[in-house]
């Protein structure tokens, strides 16, 4: 299951990435390990970023969009809320690395952090944003 629905994108080592999740999220989370990864499946496919991003018209591209654009669009989808990126590249060529949210019990966008968002990661406000074809 985990195989197929929370790979390790970056170095392919499903194995060590799954413990460095249970290390680091599964073990504060109150959850036996079986739940947290069972509730860490249900809320990927709750999000469903890919449904998101087509309903919001936000096709991939070799053309750059702006920050602002995406957050506020996907915000429209996700109860008001923005959600925080992670960007990795070059100065002149940020890429979108992660789209990050919360959620709260009742399967609702929240926000994140102590002062209600959480900033950016790498994706300064005069950066865009693009996707790779």
């Amino acid at each position: 299951m985990l195989e197929n629905g929370w790979p390790d994108l970056t170095s392919g080592n499903n194995n060590l990435f799954w413990e460095h999740e249970w290390n680091n999220h599964g073990k504060a989370s109150g959850l036996d390990q079986q739940d947290f990864f069972i509730k860490g499946m249900q809320l990927f496919a709750f999000v469903d970023l890919d449904r998101k991003f087509a309903t919001a018209n936000i096709p991939t591209r070799d053309r750059p969009y702006d920050k602002q654009y995406i957050k506020t669009r996907l915000a429209q989808l996700m109860d008001g809320v923005e959600p925080m990126f992670v960007c990795k590249g070059t100065k002149n060529n940020r890429q979108l690395a992660e789209v990050r949210s919360c959620v709260n019990m009742t399967n609702h966008f929240i926000p994140c952090g102590p002062n209600g968002q959480l900033p950016d990661i790498d994706c300064d406000y005069s950066s865009v944003v693009l996707f790779q074809l």
